[in-house]
């Protein structure tokens, strides 16, 4: 059985401390790092071999979407996917139309954080990676 290899980016170290302990608990799962910034995402990816990252919507430095949108031209073989405490429609209502509409249209992948489970993440992962 492979292991799926993770990054978790969120500004909240609780959220960070939470999810690594609850998706830890999966041997599927390999929780390679923690981030608390997208520019320190981008900076652990080119130096780390990453399969999937979890990225909270709301980052302080750039926005999820933006920071997607990044590591995806950076990395294009690592599949993203967006976080939220909010729904997925909240978040697109409740986000500047450029932000929303990036969730929307790049068909970002989305999970909100009272949903996330290692099976949730793992079924998200299979969906883009095959």
């Amino acid at each position: 059985m492979s292991t799926v290899r993770l990054l978790v980016v969120d500004d909240s170290t609780d959220f960070l401390r939470a999810a690594t302990m609850l998706l830890g608990l999966d041997e599927r799962v390999e929780v390679a790092g923690t981030v608390s910034s997208a520019a320190g995402a981008l900076e652990f990816l080119d130096a780390h071999h990453v399969d999937l990252v979890l990225l909270d919507v709301n980052m302080p430095d750039l926005g999820g979407v933006a920071a997607a949108a990044a590591v995806t031209a950076r990395h294009p073989e690592v599949v993203v996917v967006l976080c939220s405490t909010m729904t997925r429609d909240d978040a697109l209502a409740g986000a500047p139309r450029a932000k929303g509409a990036g969730i929307a249209a790049a068909g970002h992948l989305f999970l909100e954080k009272a949903d996330l489970t290692p099976a949730a993440l793992l079924d998200l992962w299979h969906s883009r990676a095959g």
